[in-house]
């Protein structure tokens, strides 16, 4: 069975930022848009709709 690597958010925006190079200047807005909803629970009253929107819209775009 192969070992799953997890990465901690900072780490995948860190990673995203460097292969994509673009430095985003809001680095909560990008960790919110990396966060998988179910992961919303412990973040009561946050809401991804328009971030979901927008990913909807970059994927449709490639």
């Amino acid at each position: 069975m192969a070992a799953t690597k997890r990465l901690t958010i900072d780490a995948l925006a860190e990673a995203l930022m460097q292969r994509t190079g673009h430095a985003f200047a809001d680095r909560q807005r990008l960790q919110r848009a990396l966060t998988h909803a179910s992961a919303r629970s412990s973040h009561a009253g946050i809401d991804y709709e328009r971030f979901e929107f927008l990913g909807d819209r970059v994927l449709g775009l490639v």
